[in-house]
């Protein structure tokens, strides 16, 4: 066993950002920061461990049924098991009742549990934020509206009966009166908000009790329209991403690993680099990496570290160089012992 490390970055082909609770500010959503506003973003570990680990998911399915002629043995437990490490069916708790070794034959046996971890079984793998590597690799990107088709395009109306031309006009007048309305509620909901982090505690229940009559008044001007209650001119909100072209630090580390633990995690890189893509706002066509890292031990007593190779993600493909790597990619496709039902 040794502990694996992997430097390198990520380089984006395309806009890269997330949505993660509680980030939102007057100017959108924002990227996560260690500090505040000021601080400087990252790309959170979280994310692309997340990814990662489904695409080792990915690689064990292909694998067990490539063994079993076509067939997938896998139940529901199996596969939340192993792509979330998450145990709906209790079994890890069985097994590991009275069996003091139970650890080491799930790692024995499953290197994408031992890699990743499940309930009361530590994972290997350790995988850091992405930092940017200097400033000005980050902006607000997008927000508006969407617009309504027939006013983009004012032919389309000629396609409709001359009913459902007036109901068009009602509705487009309901939503204009409407979103005066509404707006008008929200900015004094905004304000509202903003005095809970200042009034005293026998103050603050006063101030829900307004905050959530204005809910009601929103939903109720809703109601009032005759059809679409929802706005059709819907905002989208602007968020904050690392631009095309950034690029970001980044570290992983699998502790103690086999040879046959790396080549499952090598391969679940391979399987990213078919789809390299991270984050959210697919839609707008954002999250595309590329990356690099090179693969590092170090000895006991050493004074530096032991270059092992280097894998890179592009457009192109995939690159392996070394033949450390490669000898573990193999050492994991040529181990008929692993049972990844065990867990």
């Amino acid at each position: 066993m040794r502990t694996i490390n992997f430097t390198g970055k990520l380089i984006t082909q395309e806009p890269l950002t997330v949505i993660m609770k509680g980030a939102s500010s007057s100017s959108g959503h924002r990227l996560p920061r260690n500090g505040g506003p000021g601080a400087v973003p990252y790309f959170p570990a979280t994310s692309i461990r997340g990814v990662i680990r489904h695409a080792a998911h990915q690689v064990v399915v292909d694998r067990v049924k490539a063994e079993n002629n076509g067939v997938l043995p896998f139940d529901l437990a199996d596969h939340f098991m192993l792509a979330q490490g998450v145990d709906i069916a209790e079994r890890a708790e069985e097994h590991f009742l009275g069996e003091i070794d139970a650890g080491a034959r799930v790692r024995a046996s499953n290197p994408l549990l031992s890699l990743f971890g499940r309930w009361r079984l530590a994972g290997k793998v350790g995988i850091g934020n992405a930092i940017p590597t200097s400033d000005g690799q980050w902006a607000i990107l997008n927000g508006g509206a969407r617009t309504v088709m027939f006013e983009r395009d004012e032919s389309l109306i000629e396609l409709l009966e001359p009913d459902q031309v007036a109901r068009l006009e009602r509705i487009m007048a309901e939503q204009a009166d409407a979103s005066i309305d509404v707006q008008v509620f929200k900015t004094e909901q905004t304000a509202l908000k903003r005095m809970l982090k200042t009034v005293a505690k026998e103050e603050v229940q006063a101030l829900r009790d307004k905050i959530n009559a204005l809910d009601e008044k929103i939903q109720a001007r809703k109601d009032e329209k005759s059809e679409a209650r929802e706005s059709i001119r819907r905002p989208l909100d602007p968020y904050e991403a690392f631009i095309s072209g950034a690029e970001l630090s980044h570290r992983m580390t699998i502790k103690n690993a086999t040879d046959t633990e790396a080549g499952l995690f090598i391969a679940a890189l391979i399987r990213f680099a078919s789809d390299p893509r991270l984050g959210s706002h697919r839609a707008h066509n954002c999250g595309l990496v590329n990356a690099q890292w090179q693969l590092t031990t170090w000895k006991p007593g050493e004074l530096k570290p032991v270059y092992l190779g280097e894998i890179s993600i592009t457009s192109q493909g995939v690159e392996i160089t070394g033949n450390d790597v490669e000898n573990m990619l193999d050492s994991f496709t040529n181990d008929k012992s692993l049972d990844f039902s065990i867990c």
